[in-house]
């Protein structure tokens, strides 16, 4: 997300919380505010992608990437809870199938996808 995009996010959340201090919604995210970690190659994953790593490869957009939401509540790591492995996720948020097949190709080399 760019700067300004993220200044102009905050100014709303400001204004919010001065017409309405006691927001349980505002409060919570402002206790518990979402935090964005990335990897070794900038993806939204707790896994750094090393020549070689096997798990389960997550492609996609904004959704399977998570903003907005805390990384244990989105579908992927969800599934990945599910079936188990090794959580890569190299989605990008506001991308479609070409990135995803550019990122897959990419990566062919050093991921090695279980399922």
């Amino acid at each position: 997300m760019r700067l300004d995009k993220v200044d102009e996010a905050r100014q709303k959340i400001d204004e919010r919380l001065s017409t309405d201090p006691d927001n349980p919604s505002l409060q919570h995210y402002l206790k518990y505010p979402i935090e964005y970690r990335m990897n070794n190659m900038g993806f939204r994953t707790p896994i750094n992608f090393v020549e070689g790593i096997e798990g389960n490869l997550f492609l996609g957009c904004s959704h399977t990437m998570g903003i907005g939401h805390y990384l244990e509540n989105i579908w992927s790591w969800k599934l990945n809870e599910y079936i188990g492995g090794n959580f890569l996720n190299a989605s990008v948020g506001g991308t479609g199938i070409g990135t995803g097949f550019r990122i897959l190709y990419g990566l062919k080399e050093i991921i090695k996808p279980k399922k």
